[in-house]
């Protein structure tokens, strides 16, 4: 993932304010999830905003550009964009949603039939 990361990055815009990550793993996130992690970067830009339900960050998670050079050179073994948001603790912005789907990482076919079990 972190390889994933580093590349995303690395494209980014000159132009951009901050870089939004959303996993691939963490499939079942929705557009308010993304307009919220938006919204709370327009209206305070903070460092690091995170997605947050029932108390639990999940995904997307958004970074500001003055992170960015950290950002590539996370490695998963150091524990990636996690490690980041330990770092800069006190500037990370929990933004609240009423989804847990943001918290629904897929990693096998079951967590996949779990998690579209949760639409049937």
């Amino acid at each position: 993932m972190s390889s994933s990361v580093r590349a995303g990055v690395a494209a980014v815009s000159s132009s951009a304010e901050a870089a939004m990550f959303l996993p691939a793993d963490v499939a079942l996130g929705n557009p308010r999830a993304i307009n919220a992690l938006v919204d709370c970067f327009s209206e305070c830009k903070p460092r690091i905003a995170v997605v947050s339900y029932g108390g639990r960050r999940g995904h997307p998670i958004l970074f500001r550009r003055d992170v960015f050079s950290e950002v590539k050179h996370i490695r998963e073994e150091n524990q990636g964009l996690k490690a980041l948001v330990r770092r800069y603790s006190g500037e990370v912005r929990d933004v609240q949603v009423a989804e847990g789907a943001v918290l629904t990482d897929i990693d096998t076919p079951g967590d996949l039939d779990q998690g579209f079990s949760k639409f049937r």
